[in-house]
């Protein structure tokens, strides 16, 4: 009986025992997993650094016990204004609710001071503050604040970059780019296309410091960083919600990161289904913008159709030059009339047109490919069902193909709302859901893959920046963040006729223009030999369009008529869009929480109109709308989308009554449309230089005569011409009927010079157009829309 009793006290003695140590190891669950934080985090950005091409300096301490806080969020997450900002980063002491997660902690970093002095970055070119001029008093030059907000940005950076990894199942080689340099630059050459899916990202050794430079430019300076896609449907995000593009999910990650930084991302999805680039690249920066940091070419699909416009067959037969003519355009144009000139980032191509601007000096470049062939197998209809939401079905076996399609597009085209109700009926799914575009998971893995191209750059030049404090330089010195000085030296490169960076640009540009059967490749001195040097400009009525710039649609040139007013969208207030895919599941990694420095709630999908970020004062814009007083010269209006359609995720487009309101896709076409003879109508151009006006013509079926006029100073007559378009297949590009973009049963793409005079005087010029003549019509649609205008300046 006592053995009994003692085996019973023992046993008590033994559970009281394990008690007392698990309550003393769960009052310090906090503490340790702070410490396994920080070590899955070390441990994973090292193995990334060391596992590049050549060493990144990583001079910064990735401490997460940092005095001032850990990283990232300001006001919850939400992008709020930074660009401009008379405060250093992070002035404010918003927080956010508390959470246990080792990577996921609020930003209290904080400035104790709030009498900054600000410098008039508008004095120096590019913001470009010289050395030793910045105030006394101003944030850049406090070590000991620099200091700490260094160490939270670093931790802040460190914790997003695992985020991202741990979502995707850990691996943190699926997230490696390394860095080529020479020839390593055009490995896609020796690539079949098979291969080319699987060709791999990289950074030009040198532009990787170039797109530090970038990032490190911002910050200093407390600016935008504007990154652009030119793309094509894919890219647009047909098939989905705007919201599920790869852009937007880029921007909900790095919009708050960068904001928490003091820094301003503005993410433009430029990208418009089936057009290839060169439409939008021939108007400069009047249509992607001119103060760009980063560019991104994905329009492999439509620049590569045999048929697209007279020539083109014969074009696209020399292999060597395909692609590479859009693709160099495209970064010409930007380098010659863009303010910054931006780093350049393609999607898979043979990489000869990054190798050569990168070895005449031209640009700072590098190539993305999300390896979605890296992600873990999805194997069975079970072991999907077990899989994340986001990584089901991203890298499946083929005898998943049936089911995979089904989950592929999951978006949604109305939901009940007590303001109005739709007449046309609703769609159930956004048009566009077909095997050549990829569906939400594939866009969210793209959208966080180029986050972490942005990442690694950025984390790079938060150490490069702490290790010069700590060695007392500060502020910063120029020479790491200044652009002013490489800019003119890639422009001049650029621009420079005698250092031609190929012929590709010129080929391209005359197949478009001056295309002659009996003379393919055109005459020496013809348009295409000009313009690759010149830097141009333009107007349109596609979208979407450069918000920063007044006078970007044909409307707001027109000269004696009525510019057609705004149509209103149908109803106004906030788009509830939000659906089960989109949330963080249980168990889940919010890595938007995390990159924002707080996990609370989920945040609300981008159609929200409060967003809180920068928001301008909202433009009643574009429509569907016939204007008497343009119908009374012949002419009237058309626009696809109906708002504020200008590629970001803090506006909203296509609020209008068709199949599917809730797209909100922002790309479609416009413009000053005839049925038949019309007079003159007249834009004003502004400051011509060069001599050089063209434009690009839907046309449908039919033969058109048109009439041009130039007018210079005082409205006398400098130039007149005259010309047909003729719409017959197979000499153009023929676009389906499609109610989904065009009204047109058949419509071509036409580009035409309307002046081309290298010895006229610079000045102030208008530009008349008017049909003369219509051939035999088949049907009572539009016979010809002028849809852009370009210019040289």
């Amino acid at each position: 009986f006592l053995d009994f009793i003692m085996e019973q006290v023992f046993k008590m003695a033994f559970v009281v025992l394990v008690c007392t140590l698990t309550f003393i190891f769960l009052i310090n669950d906090e503490k340790r997993m702070e410490q396994l934080g920080y070590m899955r985090i070390s441990n994973v950005v090292d193995n990334m650094d060391d596992n590049m091409d050549d060493n990144m300096d990583k001079g910064g301490d990735s401490n997460m016990d940092s005095n001032d806080g850990d990283g990232g969020g300001r006001s919850g997450g939400s992008s709020s204004s930074g660009g401009s900002s008379s405060s250093p980063p992070n002035s404010d002491t918003t927080t956010q609710p508390s959470d246990t997660s080792s990577i996921s902690k609020l930003f209290n970093f904080y400035d104790g001071n709030p009498d900054r002095s600000i410098p008039d970055y508008s004095k120096y070119s590019l913001g470009d503050v010289p050395d030793g001029e910045f105030p006394a008093s101003a944030w850049q030059g406090d070590a000991v604040y620099v200091n700490h907000f260094l160490d939270a940005a670093i931790n802040l950076v460190d914790r997003t970059i695992v985020g991202i990894v741990e979502e995707y199942g850990g691996d943190s080689t699926v997230w490696e780019i390394p860095k080529y340099k020479g020839e390593q630059l055009s490995q896609g050459k020796t690539m079949k296309k098979v291969e080319r899916s699987k060709q791999p990202s990289f950074y030009d050794e040198e532009s990787f410091e170039g797109m530090s430079r970038r990032l490190l430019h911002a910050m200093m300076t407390n600016g935008e960083f504007n990154v652009v896609l030119a793309g094509h449907s894919a890219a647009a995000g047909h098939g989905n919600n705007f919201n599920q593009s790869s852009f937007v999910q880029f921007d909900r990650v790095m919009g708050p990161l960068m904001d928490n930084l003091g820094v301003k991302l503005k993410a433009k999805n430029m990208a418009m289904g089936t057009h290839p680039t060169v439409q939008s690249s021939l108007s400069g920066g009047a249509v992607y913008g001119s103060y760009n940091d980063v560019i991104i070419w994905d329009t492999a699909m439509t620049e590569g159709l045999p048929n697209m416009y007279p020539g083109a067959k014969e074009f696209w037969q020399n292999k060597d030059i395909g692609k590479d003519g859009f693709i160099e355009w495209l970064f010409i144009s930007q380098m010659t009339s863009g303010e910054k000139i931006p780093f350049f980032i393609s999607y898979p191509n043979d990489g000869t047109v990054l190798q050569n601007l990168k070895e005449k000096g031209m640009a700072d470049v590098g190539l993305l490919n999300p390896p979605l062939h890296k992600l873990p197998r999805t194997t069975s209809e079970k072991q999907a069902r077990m899989m994340s939401n986001s990584l089901r079905c991203l890298n499946p076996d083929e005898i998943l193909k049936s089911y995979c399609k089904e989950i592929k597009c999951e978006g949604i085209c109305w939901k009940e709302r007590d303001d109005f109700t739709p007449t046309v009926q609703q769609r159930d799914i956004p048009k566009g859901c077909v095997s050549w575009h990829p569906g939400w998971r594939e866009h969210r893995f793209t959208g966080r893959f180029l986050s972490m191209y942005i990442l690694l750059p950025l984390r790079h030049a938060l150490s490069v920046w702490q290790e010069e404090t700590n060695d007392g330089n500060f502020p910063l010195p120029g020479e790491f963040w200044h652009l002013t000085e490489r800019r003119d030296e890639m422009r001049s490169a650029a621009m420079d006729e005698s250092e031609k960076l190929s012929t590709r640009c010129e080929e391209l540009l005359h197949q478009m223009f001056d295309y002659d059967v009996d003379n393919p490749m055109g005459p020496e001195g013809a348009t295409s030999h000009r313009v690759c040097h010149l830097k141009l400009t333009g107007a349109t009525e596609y979208t979407p369009q450069n918000a920063d710039l007044e006078e970007r649609t044909l409307r707001s040139r027109l000269v004696g008529v009525t510019a057609p007013e705004d149509v209103k969208e149908v109803y106004e207030g906030y788009d509830d869009v939000v659906l089960l895919k989109d949330l963080v599941e249980e168990g889940g990694i919010d890595v938007e929480a995390i990159a924002a420095g707080w996990n609370g709630v989920p945040k609300p999908l981008p159609n929200n109109i409060d967003h809180a970020r920068g928001r301008r004062k909202r433009r009643k814009r574009r429509g569907l709308r016939e204007l008497k007083s343009l119908e009374d010269i012949g002419w009237s209006w058309f626009r696809d989308r109906v708002g504020e359609c200008d590629g970001t995720q803090n506006t909203h487009c296509g609020r209008q009554d068709y199949e599917c309101i809730l797209d909100g896709r922002h790309d479609g076409i416009g413009g000053m449309q005839a049925y038949g003879t019309t007079e003159f109508i007249e834009f004003r151009l502004g400051n011509v230089k060069g001599g050089w006006v063209s434009a690009q013509f839907l046309i449908g079926k039919g033969d058109v005569e048109i009439v041009v006029e130039i007018l210079g100073g005082g409205g006398a007559v400098v130039h007149t011409g005259k010309f047909n378009l003729l719409a017959e297949e197979g000499n153009g590009n023929r676009k389906k009927a499609d109610a989904f973009f065009f009204p047109y049963e058949r419509e071509f793409v036409r580009m035409r010079n309307l002046w081309n005079d290298p010895n006229a005087k610079e000045g102030e010029y208008s530009v008349r157009v008017k049909i003369s003549s219509v051939g035999q019509r088949t049907n009572e649609n539009p016979i010809l829309m002028l849809t852009h205008l370009y210019w040289s300046v």
